[in-house]
């Protein structure tokens, strides 16, 4: 029912948008996504003004698609994307652009808020925005046993900290938070991290070469984007992958003494994400 009603919205907003679009005459429409995207890019069309859009994702949503058949210009992630998408648009692999603050930090600014020593591995574990239960509850069963051989900075997400029983000598090989507004620092001394499969903590991870662990999101509980993107990086050998059915102390023990084992082999470092945001702006400007 929902999707029929969005059917009748859609030549609505088409009307909207042309009445906005020409009182604010763009040279350049760039999108990002989301449905509400797509009357504005049809819109656009119709008026025959310039238009870029942008997936992060290694297999265009539906709205990409709908958009990607009226863009001048496709801006895609990851190169697999380009088999799901027509081979007579333009399509160029930029990247995702990166907030400057994720990825200029100083290691310096980590040690002193870990208090961490520098001969230790550091695991970082990262459970998306809204922090993950279901990696957590693992995590703090597993704690007596990783901190034996990691120092471990935490980010459990708002509300999702606990405290947790361990000898004052493992404490010091703890370090957590709910959230942090200082990533960039405390992936500057990361030497392996846990991780959801968003595309942009992906992107942050491969530019500063850490091996990784990804958990995606099930697909009950997102729209398969995490599942997708943890396929094809497996697949390509850049990571490891533990989906979250298969969750327990010791499948993420035998995941991360793969994960050390071959850290050689997933010390990738994915440079484009750095210059993706300067590679969008010279094709919305040229």
């Amino acid at each position: 029912m929902k999707n029929l009603l969005d059917l009748f919205k859609l030549p609505i907003g088409i009307l909207q948008s042309l009445y906005y679009l020409k009182k604010i005459s763009p040279n350049i429409i760039f999108s990002k996504g989301g449905y509400v995207s797509v009357p504005v890019i049809i819109a656009g069309k119709i008026l025959h003004i310039k238009i870029i859009i942008h997936d992060s994702d290694s297999i265009p949503g539906l709205t990409t698609k709908i958009c990607a058949k009226y863009a001048d210009t496709i801006c895609l992630a990851y190169e697999e994307a380009k088999k799901h998408l027509s081979k007579n648009r333009r399509i160029v692999r930029t990247g995702i652009p990166l907030k400057k603050d994720n990825i200029d930090g100083e290691s310096v600014k980590a040690y002193e808020i870990t208090k961490f020593n520098k001969k230790t591995p550091v695991l970082l574990i990262l459970g998306g925005s809204l922090g993950a239960k279901a990696i957590n509850d693992v995590v703090y069963s597993s704690l007596p046993e990783l901190v034996k051989h990691f120092q471990i900075i935490h980010l459990t997400g708002s509300g999702k900290n606990e405290e947790i029983n361990l000898s004052s000598d493992l404490k010091k090989r703890y370090f957590t938070l709910e959230f942090t507004n200082q990533i960039a620092d405390f992936y500057q001394i990361t030497n392996f991290a846990i991780s959801r499969a968003g595309a942009n903590t992906i992107a942050e991870l491969q530019t500063f070469g850490i091996p990784f662990l990804l958990i995606p999101l099930p697909k009950q509980a997102s729209h398969g984007d995490q599942l997708e993107n943890a396929k094809i990086l497996e697949k390509e050998k850049k990571c490891l992958v533990l989906a979250q059915e298969t969750l327990n102390p010791q499948t993420l023990q035998k995941k991360l003494d793969e994960l050390v084992k071959n850290k050689q082999q997933f010390q990738y470092k994915e440079k484009i994400h750095i210059n993706a945001a300067k590679t969008i702006l010279d094709l919305i400007t040229n």
